[in-house]
């Protein structure tokens, strides 16, 4: 099996896993798989030329695949706008990463996958100052996925204190200690419930953590908490402010700590906007917000590509100015027009009509794919069994569907008791039906 094709045996007999109630279900890591090996046009746009980073050290997503040459796709990111994905590497051992590290990289505002990458034994070597992963965009229901990485010895993300949206997905990693000894509640709060760790060594076996420093203690097992051997889980005592590697509570606009105590110049990302090297709370006027992280000017805003991950046929240059936003879709009740060969969002005369394929829910993810949707050209299959905030996920992303040309079906979605997202819901025209219904 080449390093870039699928494992034959996953696609065909499937891979299964219990859910935390015992019931066996179909992963969803089959889809992964799918994904990991059929992004073509992201590997193709990568490996043909790297995206720079900008003059502020920000890149656009990155997908590191087939070859350790690949990780200097990172070189010089402070920020990845967009996700970051580093899979299927089999011909690699330890030595191969023993100078390959990133330290300037602080935030990923989109979810941070590994997958099949082999002689790695630790993320935190590639990440040492990783602080933050907002989820803006998820892999699935998850901000963090490691699977199936056979040599993983630690996660080992020293620095990683939020994970601002999204779950943490942990499975089958044999040598992986310290999975369990990270509350990632703490980290990823908006995940809590959705957290799934399955597979990997048991914390019984593994060294145990720093034996000559106070760890902080887990409220829930009594046991410390730690990255590894060397280094506890930093807990700030900040009043809900970050805090540095010392302990000294940060700017309040800083988030995932500082360099340096209370200066909005120092932080290592962001709470609410960064203009510059400067947190602040609001964007000032003139400017827009962007990814709900940046402030940017008109013209850096009408300058940003589109995503590597957005649809073929989104134009090269989506985003525009609306409502003190930088947005790639117009809100519902808008249209995307063009005046003077600039992009505009115009309220619509009547109703705005948005029509998308048919859609097979099963995530966070799969759902905001139907942001502003109208009209749905096909079925719309919802079969979603879990992941945090999901009937509020559906609300706002299906919240504008009115008609739906051949069936809706519903089926083991077990965190739905109504279909009250679908308000807008007025026609099923049933022109292909699901068992005659």
């Amino acid at each position: 099996m080449g390093s870039d094709r699928c494992p034959d045996y996953y696609v065909s007999t499937g891979y299964y896993i219990h859910t935390k109630a015992g019931e066996v279900v179909s992963s969803k890591l089959v889809v992964l798989l799918i994904i990991t090996c059929t992004t073509v046009f992201i590997t193709q746009a990568v490996q043909a030329d790297f995206p720079s980073p900008d003059r502020e050290g920000v890149c656009r997503s990155i997908d590191v695949r087939n070859s350790v040459k690949m990780f200097s796709a990172l070189k010089g990111c402070r920020i990845v706008e967009g996700f970051v994905q580093i899979v299927l590497i089999d011909r690699a051992n330890d030595s191969d990463f023993s100078d390959i590290t990133f330290p300037d990289l602080k935030e990923i505002t989109g979810y941070l996958l590994f997958y099949r990458v082999q002689g790695l034994r630790s993320l935190g070597q590639i990440f040492p100052n990783l602080a933050i992963i907002r989820g803006s965009t998820l892999f699935l229901n998850y901000a963090l996925v490691v699977f199936e990485m056979l040599h993983l010895q630690e996660i080992g993300l020293t620095s990683l204190t939020d994970i601002l949206r999204g779950a943490v997905y942990l499975v089958k990693n044999p040598m992986l200690c310290f999975s369990s000894t990270i509350d990632w509640d703490l980290i990823a709060p908006n995940g809590k419930g959705g957290h799934y760790l399955d597979g990997n060594k048991m914390q019984n076996v593994c060294p145990k953590c720093p034996m000559n420093q106070t760890c902080p203690i887990s409220a829930v097992t009594g046991e410390a908490l730690c990255w590894n051997s060397r280094h506890c889980q930093r807990i700030c005592h900040c009043n809900g402010s970050s805090c540095s590697s010392t302990g000294e509570c940060c700017h309040p606009t800083c988030l995932g700590g500082c360099q340096r105590g209370l200066d909005p110049h120092h932080c290592n990302a962001c709470k609410n906007f960064r203009i510059g090297n400067s947190c602040i709370e609001r964007c000032p006027n003139n400017t827009y917000e962007y990814l709900n992280h940046r402030c940017l000017s008109e013209d850096e805003c009408r300058e940003k590509p589109k995503p590597l991950e957005a649809e073929f046929n989104t134009r090269e240059w989506p985003y525009k100015p609306f409502n003190g936003k930088c947005i790639i879709n117009c809100p519902p009740g808008y249209l995307d027009v063009e005046v003077n060969g600039k992009y505009h969002c115009e309220r619509c005369t009547g109703m705005c009509k948005k029509e998308c394929p048919a859609a097979n829910i099963d995530s966070i993810a799969s759902a905001q794919k139907l942001q502003g949707c109208t009209s749905i050209k096909g079925a719309l299959n919802i079969q979603i069994r879990g992941g945090s905030n999901v009937v509020k996920e559906l609300e706002e992303n299906l919240n504008m569907v009115e008609e739906i040309d051949d069936y809706l079906k519903v089926v083991r979605s077990f965190p739905l008791v109504s279909l009250n997202f679908l308000k807008k819901l007025k026609v099923i025209h049933g022109q292909k039906l699901e068992s005659s219904k």
